[in-house]
């Protein structure tokens, strides 16, 4: 057991031991206030120098120790500079207005201050530190030691606090900060997006993040991911909460508005359709993919007044007779303008040959022709030439029948016989050309139809006897436009020329078709070229006296040459037009 001499020399150096560690606190404190003494910032004020530098002077409550971190971004054009301490100032923003700055921003974090510059445009700009004032140049070019000094600065107190943020080009930035508010970040996301945000008091809790050079939407999406948060946007206004609370809310709202669908009294409007088809808009609400009426909802038709009736409760009236003055509109009109060209050349030669000879013996009045016939030598008149009978080649022209043209000559004689030449010749050149031009005016997306033409008869036979059918043989111009967006038309045509034959085969007339069928994309206005057919068709051929014909040179003159040239051609063209509505009315 102790003795009480030595329970009184324990309790004595208890209190001893207490006595220094009481002395110990209180010089520790002594020492450390004025280091942990808070700074704040006071106050912000700024004047125009006579250079025209805009000179702005941040006062605090303790004395700067360094220079601020501070950086600038381009787009949009922005000073920031971070101040480590809280701010005790009344307003978060001051307006400057003058010389390219426009105001300042006062934002806070949990362990320093951001002021932010508005700039209209990139100015250079110079910091520094008296006693307790912060001063930035703002338009004041800056001498390289101060960039260097600047610099140095900004980057020892980046790397003390590890925060930061760039901004660059096309909306994209640089984020790095560690353990920050996530408040704050949202606060600077507003301010550089220019946006304005309303962030629930259930928002809380810090973030560490490293992004370099992305998307501020991309950025605020993975905040947001990162720590269960769902983004409103209305407008300009962004509304930040909980992902939770976002989804109670938002059913709470579906919910209510069932409710109030329920409950809301059926009122009936009567909706007159001016251009469309009641029956058609009718239908269309009506469908399950275009549900646009209430459960207790329903709808008619009136087809003598082409209206709609509605009747269901207000807002699903207001929604169906908002749908449908956006769709009953004038639909816009096209005209199309065709032409079917058919263009016939043809060329045909032919030239022939006749000659022969005659004899008179001297005991009478008898004449023995070349081809050993025995008629009268010019018939008894020497002018009227060899008589038919007396010919030795007869291979005329045929071509153009009497019409075609001949040249006769005598030869010459041989003693008593009398020979005669005579050359034949006949072309014939012709052109022709039908055009037929089909119009037809139509609403766009509808088809139109024109023709014209005859019918042709012929018979069929079947187990009921013979019958008679018409099969048409006619013009006809088929087209469903489509208006784009940019005035071009697209147009599905199907284009028929049918010309009947003169010819009958089999007992029935046959028909000649040209068709053109084609979808096609044209500007208003413009002409394109369908399609095209090109036909040429040539013959040649000859008649002769066998073997004499073949004879080099000479055999010209017992040979008949002919030669036929025919060219046709099918050209389509197609003109569409978009009418406006003074054009309509004159067409």
């Amino acid at each position: 057991m102790l003795i009480q001499s030595d329970i009184a020399v324990i309790r004595q150096q208890k209190r001893w031991v207490r006595g220094r560690q009481l002395m110990l606190t209180i010089l520790l404190t002594a020492v450390m206030l004025p280091a942990l003494a808070a700074q704040s910032l006071t106050s912000i004020s700024h004047r125009v120098t006579q250079e025209g530098v805009v000179l702005i002077e941040i006062k605090a409550s303790e004395p700067f120790k360094t220079l601020p971190a501070s950086f600038s971004t381009y787009s949009p054009s922005r000073i920031i500079v971070d101040i480590a301490g809280s701010s005790s100032l009344d307003s978060k923003a001051y307006a400057v207005n003058q010389n390219g700055v426009g105001d300042l921003r006062i934002v806070e974090s949990a362990d320093r201050t951001r002021v932010v510059a508005q700039l209209e445009k990139k100015l250079p700009y110079e910091i520094s530190i008296d006693d307790k004032s912060l001063i930035v140049e703002i338009g004041k070019p800056q001498s390289a030691a101060a960039a260097a000094q600047t610099a140095e600065t900004s980057a020892e107190s980046a790397a003390e606090s590890s925060t930061d943020v760039q901004s660059g080009a096309n909306g994209r930035l640089s984020l790095n900060f560690q353990n920050i508010e996530i408040r704050s970040v949202l606060q600077l996301l507003a301010d550089f997006t220019g946006l304005n945000m309303v962030v629930s008091d259930t928002v809380g809790g810090n973030i560490t993040l490293r992004l370099k050079d992305v998307r501020w939407q991309e950025a605020l999406d993975i905040i947001l991911q990162t720590k269960g948060l769902t983004m409103r946007q209305k407008g300009n206004i962004m509304m930040v909460a909980p992902t939770v609370e976002v989804t109670a809310r938002e059913r709470l709202e579906a919910e209510s508005k069932i409710s109030l669908e329920q409950l809301a009294p059926l009122k009936t409007k009567i909706i007159k359709v001016k251009y469309g088809t009641a029956r058609e808009l009718a239908d269309l609400m009506k469908t399950e993919a275009n549900l646009f009426l209430s459960e207790r909802g329903s709808i008619g038709v009136d087809k003598r007044t082409n209206s709609l009736l509605v009747h269901d409760i207000p807002s699903s009236i207001r929604k169906i007779a908002g749908l449908i003055s956006q769709l009953d509109r004038p639909v816009r009109q096209v005209m199309i303008d065709s032409r079917v060209v058919i263009a016939t050349d043809n060329f045909a030669r032919d030239i022939g040959i006749r000659f022969g000879g005659a004899g008179i013996q001297q005991n009478g009045d008898t004449v023995f022709g070349a081809n050993g016939t025995k008629s009268a030598l010019w018939q008894n008149d020497p002018t009227l030439g060899l008589a038919p009978d007396t010919l030795a080649v007869n291979l005329p022209s045929v071509l153009g029948g009497p019409a075609g043209g001949a040249i006769n000559f005598f030869v010459g004689s041989l003693g008593s016989w009398l020979m005669q030449l005579e050359i034949s010749a006949m072309e014939q050149e012709g052109t022709a050309e039908v055009v037929a031009s089909p119009r037809v005016v139509t609403t766009d997306q509808h088809p139109a139809l024109i023709e014209q033409g005859t019918e042709i008869p012929y018979s069929t036979s079947s187990q009921n006897g013979t019958n008679t059918e018409f099969k048409k043989a006619v013009l006809k111009l088929e087209v469903t436009p489509h208006i784009t967006p940019d005035d071009n038309i697209i147009m599905d045509l199907v284009i028929l020329k049918d010309r009947p034959i003169l010819e009958v085969i089999g007992g029935e007339p046959p028909i000649e078709t040209k068709r053109v069928e084609s979808t096609v994309l044209v500007k208003n206005g413009e002409t394109i070229v369908l399609g095209g057919i090109f036909e040429e068709e040539k013959s040649s051929g000859s008649d002769s006296i066998p073997y004499l014909g073949k004879i080099p040179g000479l055999g010209r003159l017992f040979r008949r040459d002919r030669s036929d040239s025919l060219k046709r051609e099918l050209l389509v063209f197609v003109t569409p037009k978009i009418l406006r509505r003074t054009e309509r009315r004159k067409y």
